[in-house]
């Protein structure tokens, strides 16, 4: 039962985080006259990513110990955003950004087949 919990509460967690990212990457970064603006929001996506691996750790070590082994499918999720941002260059920053938007909605995806 708390295990169902989590996953919902994951599954709202990558919801809102895949909502902002959207915003910001087709909003904020494009605002060039308020770097204050750019600054606070890398400094919230941060953050937004630092829950968002947490919560998958937490989830992978509660499938282990719960049984549900289904669920450390998500570790790949952990480690995308570190693989996809390893070959982006300036030129093919919109590319990957999009390719990082389609794996969080893929992660949120098999979060909701796993409820």
């Amino acid at each position: 039962m708390r295990f169902l919990f989590l996953l919902y509460i994951f599954a709202l967690i990558n919801l809102a985080f895949i909502f902002v990212y959207a915003i910001g990457h087709n909003v904020i970064i494009n605002i060039e006259d308020r770097p204050k603006l750019r600054a606070v929001y890398g400094i919230f996506m941060t953050t937004c990513l630092a829950i968002y691996l947490f919560s998958i750790a937490v989830i992978c070590v509660l499938a282990v110990l719960s049984g549900h082994y289904s669920s450390l499918f998500l570790a790949v999720f952990f480690f995308a955003p570190f693989i996809i941002g390893k070959y982006v260059t300036f030129k093919t920053f919109n590319m990957y950004s999009n390719l990082q938007l389609f794996t969080l909605v893929l992660s949120l995806v098999y979060t909701i087949y796993l409820i």
